[in-house]
C-alpha cells in the first residue's frame, strides 16, 4: 500500500491505475497479498465487471452471478462440476474444439455429445445441426445440461455473426 503512495509510481501510472490498485488492495483480507479472497472474486472486481457488462449490453448484471476466475480452464470445470452429477449429464461440445471441454467432462464423469460446425459457412452452428445433436443424445437416455459455444472458436479461429448467435 505505501508503494501506491511514492512519487515515482505517481508519476509513473496514470491515476485510475493508482485508484484501482488501492480498491483492489482495499477488499484484500488484511489489506495486503497472501490471503485467501471471496471465491467468486474481489467485490470491487466483479462491480468493474458489472458496470462493463450494462454498459455495454444496456442491462444491470448482479454482481453475484458474475465469478472471476484464473482462466477458462478453471472457470469451464467449476461451471461443469456444478452440472454434471453422473455419466448421463451431458454437454454439447462443437467439433472441431481445443478439448478443454471433453477432458473436463471425462474427468468428472459426465458425457460429451458433439455437434459439429459447418466449415463450408465458415465454421458457422447450424439449428438443424443442434437439434440433431439433442435427438441423438435424447435417444440415448443422456440428459444435456449445456450447449458450449465457444466463440471465438478455437481451434478454427472463427467468430460467429450476431445472427448466428441469435
Amino acid at each position: 500500500p505505501q508503494l501506491l503512495e511514492s512519487e515515482e509510481v505517481q508519476k509513473l501510472f496514470p491515476a485510475d491505475v493508482i485508484a484501482r490498485a488501492r480498491c483492489i488492495i482495499d477488499e484484500l483480507p488484511g489489506k495486503t497479498t497472501g490471503a485467501y479472497t471471496e471465491s467468486k472474486g474481489l467485490r470491487c472486481m466483479r462491480e468493474e465487471v458489472a458496470h462493463y457488462i450494462h454498459a455495454r449490453d444496456g442491462h444491470p448484471a448482479n454482481i453475484d452471478h458474475i465469478y472471476l476466475t484464473n482462466g477458462a480452464s478453471a472457470g469451464v470445470k467449476m461451471a461443469l462440476n456444478i452440472m454434471i452429477r453422473d455419466e448421463k449429464d451431458a454437454v454439447m461440445v462443437p467439433i472441431p474444439q481445443y478439448p478443454l471441454y471433453t477432458a473436463t467432462l471425462a474427468m468428472l464423469g459426465g458425457t460429451f455429445i458433439p455437434y459439429y460446425l459447418n466449415e463450408e459457412q465458415g465454421w458457422s452452428l447450424s439449428v438443424e445441426e443442434l437439434q440433431r445433436a439433442v435427438d441423438e443424445a435424447k435417444a440415448k437416455g443422456y440428459n444435456v445440461r449445456a450447449m458450449a459455444v465457444i466463440n471465438p472458436g478455437n481451434p478454427t479461429g472463427q467468430v460467429l455473426s450476431e445472427d448466428n448467435v441469435k
